[in-house]
């Protein structure tokens, strides 16, 4: 592979920039940046290939690397919902009395989720735990719930991941549809 700055095929960049071969050399003269754009990062081949095929297929994204990374992310979320629909069970509705005692933080967090996942805005995985906690720390909440949003800001801070969050925000209604279910199977 050669470098356009090594070798100059001057034709091909005639042919680029619709322009002569003067031009090209005053620009240089001139140190326009995109002379040492091409010069630097493109090969001949990169600039030939460009004008006949209108792309440069080494720069163009991996469509089986972008695939791969497609299945590991499905294969990581739906592990993670599986993982948090029983998480979320463990911490709210396992026995009677926690049930009783979650409730309440429990109604509050699928308001703030319905909201989150209303405003359908993209969340950064590193970013969801922060977010969702400021939702709840902003939530409208009713006199009688305030006691209850430390309780829930205690259960995400002491139990959740940034990815479950993320996790948890995007599919709140299949974890918490599960954990229904599996609650009053069993009562």
């Amino acid at each position: 592979m050669s470098r356009i700055k090594n070798s100059i095929n001057h034709k091909l960049i005639e042919n680029l920039f619709d322009f002569t071969r003067q031009t090209w050399s005053k620009w240089k003269i001139e140190k326009r940046p995109i002379t040492q754009l091409l010069e630097k990062y493109f090969t001949s081949e990169d600039i030939e290939e460009f004008l006949n095929t209108g792309k440069i297929s080494r720069l163009e994204q991996n469509t089986y690397t972008e695939n791969k990374i497609d299945d590991i992310n499905t294969l990581l979320i739906d592990n993670t919902i599986y993982q948090l629909k029983v998480k979320i069970f463990q911490l709210f509705d396992l026995t009677l009395p926690k049930t009783i005692y979650t409730f309440l933080a429990k109604k509050i967090l699928i308001r703030v989720l319905s909201k989150l996942n209303y405003e359908d805005s993209h969340y950064k995985i590193n970013q969801s735990k922060h977010l969702l906690l400021d939702e709840i720390q902003n939530a409208d909440i009713k006199l009688y719930e305030t006691y209850k949003l430390n309780v829930l800001i205690d259960i995400i801070e002491d139990n959740l991941s940034g990815l479950e969050c993320y996790v948890l925000i995007n599919n709140y209604e299949e974890i918490f549809n599960y954990n229904y279910k599996k609650y009053h199977s069993k009562v």
